[in-house]
């Protein structure tokens, strides 16, 4: 199945919490909980400014198909701001697959 393309708005400074359905092409859920999962994000030079991993708890995955993305508060704080890209593998033995990729944007947050 090709990614999809998600594209996230991020808080500077603030908890990040998203979550995400990943289902056949018929809508059903995909049972994930035997795999591990990870989300890059890089500026537009192809850096890491940071990841997230089934490994850290960053990413949950559900049996229902669920994908939950989490970044703390300080985590968030030391991302720069402006437009970044990111992606999102799901892993099971040799079996990758990219679900979703787009930009990552990080804004100013509006209390210090």
């Amino acid at each position: 199945m090709p990614a999809g393309t998600y594209n996230i708005i991020c808080d500077q400074g603030a908890t990040f919490d998203r979550s995400l359905f990943y289902g056949d092409d018929d809508g059903n859920p995909n049972d994930l909980s035997a795999h591990t999962a990870k989300m890059e994000v890089r500026n537009v030079a192809g850096a890491i400014l940071c990841t997230l991993t089934t490994a850290d708890d960053s990413i949950v995955l559900g049996s229902d198909g669920s994908i939950t993305l989490a970044l703390a508060a300080p985590v968030t704080a030391a991302l720069p701001l402006g437009r970044h890209v990111h992606h999102l593998v799901v892993t099971l033995g040799a079996i990758v697959d990219l679900v979703v990729r787009g930009t990552f944007y990080v804004r100013e947050g509006v209390t210090p």
